[in-house]
């Protein structure tokens, strides 16, 4: 299929000819216009997109709220990259307002756009340089400066990708409308501000069921630290998990953190950079439940502290485990500097065998919530602290 014939949405469907359930697009050589699919296909039927050998979307730069693939209201999608499939920008990654060549600016602009979507795979893909900043200096456009996959729903599963030079790696939105089931696994993210992102803002009982984050390699962003002593808006986190409900309600619950190897980039820049390798942002204990952070590396390199780069491996809610993981920070001349740091708080939170190599050791909390209890309600707030349980840890 030409991607003119593709981009008519009269030729999808479930009618003879039409790109419908069970149909494989191949997409041959390279291409410079986008792809937006105008069907569905159905379970055990996908429409399967795939890149033949060498086959690549790319262009020098990309004009504002546009996508390489949109498969935005589609439900059972498969984009596959194949053998070496591609999707880039290949300017200097810089917008014009900051000297640069970039058409674009604030938000919409990807590698594929998946808002909403149900049961969607997407393997085997490189996305890159959706957004290549050039300098730890460089004004920041807008809080979408540029993404690889931008997706809201339920069913998406990311398998064997590299994702580079990107505001947001994987930036998942979720809301009051119940959704479910993120996989990412095999992957390797670098050059981010934001690696993996699922987050809701200010709507009513936000609820996202069963997130998976394994076997994935995170190589954090150097150019989206911030000069030291000044605050760029960035807030780079390999892994962050947040709900910004306006009445502290809803919840993500089941998730599991686990066999990722999370690092500092090739070359850091400055010694802050953010937050830890994994960041919950809730109000309360309740937003987050069955928490299971287990068997993860996390390192940092000179002179980082716990920031972006890796270091601060954290759990928080309720029904925390945080277990068999490694915090290293860096050395100086035989002296520890940096953060390797695990974290836990919450109610009924279980730390248990964890290594870490740091100047900041191993930090517990237990935190309540307590919208509309007076301080001196004791009697309310003891029922909602709960219990820690540290032991079998390793602090050098």
């Amino acid at each position: 299929y030409s991607l003119a014939w593709l981009n008519t949405s009269g030729n999808w469907g479930a009618g003879a000819g039409q790109v419908g359930p069970g149909t494989t697009v191949h997409l041959l050589g390279t291409l410079t216009n986008t792809l937006t699919a105008y069907a569905s296909g159905t379970p055990g039927s996908p429409i399967t997109i795939y890149f033949e050998p060498n086959a690549k979307f790319s262009a020098p730069t990309m004009t504002p709220n546009n996508q390489w693939i949109n498969i935005g209201g589609r439900s059972w999608i498969t984009i596959d990259g194949g053998v070496n499939g591609a999707i880039q920008l290949t300017d200097n990654g810089t917008v014009a307002a900051n000297g640069g060549t970039c058409d674009y600016a604030n938000y919409n602009v990807g590698g594929i756009y998946a808002y909403p979507i149900n049961n969607v795979t997407i393997q085997n893909l490189t996305i890159s340089n959706m957004y290549n900043r050039q300098s730890i200096t460089e004004p920041v456009q807008g809080t979408e400066d540029g993404y690889a996959i931008y997706w809201t729903g339920g069913g998406m599963t990311v398998s064997n990708c590299f994702l580079t030079g990107c505001q947001d790696g994987i930036s998942g939105v979720y809301g009051n409308l119940a959704s479910s089931n993120l996989t990412v696994v095999n992957c390797t993210l670098s050059n981010y501000n934001h690696g993996i992102t699922v987050g809701s803002g200010g709507v009513v009982n936000p609820l996202f069921y069963n997130v998976s984050i394994t076997h994935n390699t995170f190589q954090g962003g150097d150019m989206f630290e911030s000069p030291d002593g000044v605050e760029m808006g960035l807030h780079r986190n390999p892994i962050f998990f947040f709900n910004e409900s306006p009445d502290r309600s809803g919840c993500i619950s089941n998730i599991v953190v686990a066999y990722n190897f999370i690092k500092h980039g090739v070359s850091p820049q400055s010694h802050t950079a953010g937050t830890g390798a994994m960041f919950f942002d809730f109000y309360n204990n309740q937003m987050a439940v069955h928490v299971r952070v287990f068997n993860n590396i996390s390192t940092l390199a000179a002179p980082l502290s716990w920031s972006g780069g890796g270091g601060f491996i954290a759990g928080v809610g309720t029904d925390v485990l945080v277990a068999n993981n490694t915090g290293i920070a860096w050395q100086t001349n035989g002296v520890l500097a940096g953060t390797g740091q695990i974290s836990a708080a919450g109610t009924n939170v279980y730390v248990y065998n964890n290594i870490c190599l740091s100047q900041s050791g191993i930090s517990l909390a237990t935190f309540a919530n307590t919208t509309n209890l007076t301080a001196n309600n004791a009697a309310a707030v003891a029922p909602l602290l709960g219990g820690i349980w540290s032991d079998y840890n390793i602090y050098n």
